[in-house]
């Protein structure tokens, strides 16, 4: 998103505003030559927020039940506009109502623009622009057939810019640019221990053949088990909200999660989606599949000491027509232990073996917390063909009622052996290494 210019009188007024609302002022500085000011203040059914990075506006806003002014955070269908079927089986997305809310925290593609609720919860309409070259409008009707049942509907039209196709293999034409329009409903049960979904999105405009995108979603919840699976697909002529195609034409998901007597944790998902566009002698043979499965076990875990142990694994094998098989297996062992909600200490080691090439990091926390004082430091190291190199951090923090202050130091990038090496004095780690400190003050 383009930043503007911004002055300060407008933190001026936040602070006046202080005075007749809870109000929270953040400042932060990195190596002192950058910095990042950050207010925001909450009435009943109120709230204001704005963020200024080196005297440029980064996010800010108002946001009321009605109206909200600002950088936006898309929920529900609304982003699913974007990828319908890129979202696992277990995403939020499933499960929070379709609205736009006003996006305070650190978004990474916020939009800006404007949201009317004339009937909150149920009605409303947006009009926004998509990063820097896009803008969107439309509207959100969301009602229940019965108490236990949702719908949503959505209506959108945008302008995404033309694309370009990026892989030789596809036979798809990229989308030429101007008028796109959006549609997509959902239609949820929602129970204790059950949710059943199913979206379904339409896409078509200018320049561009109706198409279709569908997704199915059953999450079950039975004592200490809980089975969750979905399926998605799309027609070659679909088209996302950004103008962009997704590469598959179908995926299914499922996993399974197992606790017992709140010791031992068992988790299976896996994964799998098929190419679209390609020639059909290559369309079973091409696509992705992923499988993962994680154990846990709480081996202590009271008031006093907490030891958890854990085993993970993890396979991802992408396949595309006439081009070398891309596999990608990763393990890994880690332990945590706590004593007295205190002193924490977490280790992992993960092993990566991508196309019969090993790599493996090692990762090394440790923790501690009295009162209001707490203190964190961790290290991470990366081995590999190339050379090995390594990354830390260490902060310290004090909070209470009125806020909060911080001190950190931790690595400006990932650090070699050989720049380890060439470290001979003061100034020289000041080089590697980035200063960041801040205040946090709540009234």
């Amino acid at each position: 998103m383009t930043t503007k210019k911004f002055s300060f009188p407008c933190i001026f007024l936040f602070c006046i505003a202080s005075l007749f609302s809870d109000f929270v002022l953040t400042a932060e500085t990195a190596d002192f030559d950058s910095y990042m000011i950050q207010s925001r203040f909450v009435i009943p059914d109120f709230q204001a927020f704005l963020r200024i990075r080196n005297n440029e506006f980064e996010a800010g806003g108002i946001g009321h039940a009605w109206i909200t002014v600002g950088t936006l955070r898309l929920k529900g269908l609304v982003r699913a506009l974007y990828h319908p079927m890129g979202y696992s089986v277990r995403s939020s997305q499933y499960t929070e109502a379709s609205e736009i809310l006003l996006a305070s925290g650190v978004e990474e593609k916020a939009s800006l623009g404007i949201s009317f609720s004339p009937l909150p919860g149920t009605f409303s309409v947006f009009a926004f622009r998509h990063g820097d070259d896009m803008y969107q409008a439309g509207s959100i009707l969301r009602f229940f057939l019965f108490e236990d049942i949702c719908t949503e509907l959505l209506m959108s039209a945008s302008y995404p810019p033309a694309r370009e196709n990026e892989a030789w293999y596809m036979q798809s034409f990229p989308y030429q640019g101007g008028l796109l329009l959006n549609a997509a409903s959902r239609i949820a049960l929602k129970k204790k221990g059950i949710l059943m979904l199913f979206d379904l999105f339409y896409s078509g405009g200018e320049t561009a053949a109706p198409g279709f995108s569908w997704t199915a979603v059953v999450d079950t919840v039975f004592s200490s088990v809980r089975f969750s699976c979905s399926a998605a697909g799309q027609t070659e002529s679909y088209i996302q909200a950004d103008g962009s195609q997704d590469d598959h034409a179908f995926t299914g998901q499922s996993a399974i999660d197992l606790n017992v007597f709140s010791i031992l944790y068992f988790g299976v998902m896996y994964k799998k989606l098929f190419m679209k566009n390609t020639a059909p002698e290559y369309f079973f043979y091409s696509g992705t599949e992923e499988l993962s499965a994680r154990i846990s076990a709480d081996l202590i875990n009271d008031d006093f000491a907490g030891v958890e142990l854990w085993i993970s694994f993890g396979e991802i094998s992408e396949k595309k027509p006439l081009v070398l098989y891309h596999d990608t297996s990763s393990y890994s062992l880690g332990a945590k232990i706590s004593v007295m909600q205190m002193f924490s200490f977490q280790a992992e080691a993960r092993f990566l073996i991508e196309n019969n090439r090993l790599r493996h990091e090692h990762t090394a926390r440790l923790k501690f917390k009295t009162g209001t004082f707490s203190c964190s430091a961790g290290i991470k190291g990366k081995f590999g063909d190339a050379e090995a190199v390594c990354s830390g951090s260490l902060r310290c923090e004090v909070s209470d009622d009125w806020g909060r202050f911080f001190f950190s130091v931790e690595s400006r990038n990932d650090i070699s052996l050989s720049e380890l090496r060439q470290i001979y004095s003061i100034a020289d780690c000041f080089d590697c290494l980035m200063l960041k400190t801040g205040v946090t003050l709540r009234w």
